[in-house]
């Protein structure tokens, strides 16, 4: 999993930077410092686990970090301010629409055409829907996960099964709306038959 973080980040990464680099004929990066905008916590560690790989290719990486709660208002006022605080952003993609829609990001398109991240390999309707906007590519997966709940309405329903989940836990059996409801629940319907 962390060689996927990591074909992530320096894809991202180099894309931002190679042009530049290239058109002058420099195969390695010299001293380049970049700035790169994430939530606080898991999302960071990347980061944190490949310092070693950026310098080896000569990019010293700068982490700024906001909690998940201030990532979209912090987001919004460096764009809106036009600071270009940031090289790098890793940004949710309930945001894209509004951030490209304003002009805020750069599409990426050439470089993708010019430096192949392998787009191919990632699910179509996972990178269409998270990663383009109108037709243009905005931005690069960093992670895979889509945060979905299905359920079976008719083993909610079963008042069999919802007689014995009031029983266990004393409570009703509803779709779960925390991650401990979220384990009584799977716990209930994993339980042995019988």
């Amino acid at each position: 999993m962390r060689k996927v973080y990591l074909f992530i980040l320096i894809t991202s990464l180099l894309l931002v930077f190679s042009c530049s680099m290239l058109v002058q004929g420099q195969t390695k990066f010299n001293d380049v410092t970049i700035t790169a905008f994430c939530d606080a916590g898991h999302n960071a560690r990347p980061f944190e686990w490949y310092a070693d790989e950026f310098a080896k290719a000569g990019i010293t990486v700068k982490l700024v970090t906001a909690p998940f709660g201030n990532v979209y208002e912090k987001l919004k006022s460096e764009f809106v301010a036009g600071t270009g605080a940031y090289d790098v952003i890793v940004l949710f993609p309930m945001y894209l629409g509004e951030f490209a829609g304003m002009g805020y990001l750069k599409p990426l398109d050439e470089y993708a055409e010019k430096y192949d991240p392998h787009l191919d390999d990632i699910a179509e309707g996972f990178l269409k829907l998270y990663d383009y906007y109108a037709g243009t590519l905005y931005t690069l997966p960093y992670d895979g996960d889509v945060l979905s709940l299905y359920f079976r309405k008719d083993l909610f329903n079963d008042t069999t099964e919802k007689s014995n989940f009031k029983k266990t836990y004393n409570k009703e059996l509803v779709p779960p709306e925390t991650w401990d409801e979220m384990l009584d629940v799977a716990k209930f319907f994993t339980r042995k038959s019988g």
